[in-house]
């Protein structure tokens, strides 16, 4: 059974959620403000966590920050649904990304549509197409598209759901370069300036590089943007 840490600072709406998603067959913990939530989260080891933004004490975002340094992220991936009370720039959208949520939405949230977004994460939590081949970089550096995993130096690497979906476009395929405006349309998926790809591929650089200030496979195409450097005889 799918265990869900559903944290709201508001009774009415968390009563609401948990009594529909425990209708839906999950396990739903329930948290009241961001302390709380990361209190039972060690407790509970929830498979998925819906965070509101605006909370006491500490906020939604900040929670999403702390949860992705935590040891059991490393142990087991963990979705993080965050929801807004407010329709916010798309700035906010792309920060809560890039922290490490997997999905953004903003209240009134239907009921409905979270349990069609929950199924969306279980499908992304899930390792699937298991016999799929890795794609190898080279012998450090290895990336599973299938079971949206990568390996470097023989250890699992935590990526963020964003930063994930960009490898996984640099690597479709491999020694392509692609404009920052295609990066926006296919990752992002709407046009955003050039600072929250710069700050992504930052951020990646920094988990897979061995040099992050010289980057071997994440190499930037000046004038242009960046592309996934690997060896031909590595592609299969």
């Amino acid at each position: 059974m799918t265990t869900i840490l559903l944290v709201d600072d508001s009774d009415t709406l968390r009563t609401q959620l948990k009594l529909y998603l425990e209708s839906h067959l999950y396990k739903v913990a329930t948290a009241t403000d961001g302390q709380a939530a990361l209190a039972c989260f060690v407790t509970v080891d929830p498979d998925i966590i819906i965070l509101d933004v605006v909370m006491p004490l500490v906020d939604g975002l900040e929670v999403c920050r702390t949860l992705r340094a935590h040891p059991a992220y490393q142990h087991k991936r963990k979705g993080i649904i965050l929801i807004s009370g407010h329709r916010k720039e798309m700035i906010d959208q792309i920060l809560g990304l890039e922290l490490g949520a997997d999905i953004y939405l903003t209240k009134p949230v239907d009921p409905r549509y979270l349990l069609t977004q929950i199924k969306v994460l279980q499908r992304l939590l899930s390792p699937t197409n298991p016999t799929a081949d890795w794609l190898v970089v080279d012998e450090r550096f290895r990336i599973h598209l299938a079971r949206r995993e990568v390996e470097v130096a023989g250890t699992l690497v935590y990526l963020t759901k964003l930063e994930f979906d960009l490898l996984a476009y640099l690597a479709q395929p491999p020694n392509t370069p692609r404009s920052r405006s295609e990066l926006a349309d296919e990752v992002w998926q709407e046009p955003i300036d050039d600072s929250p790809i710069n700050r992504a591929v930052f951020a990646l650089r920094q988990k897979i590089e061995c040099d992050p200030e010289q980057p071997q496979y994440i190499q930037t195409i000046y004038g242009l943007g960046y592309k996934l450097a690997i060896q031909e005889h590595n592609v299969t």
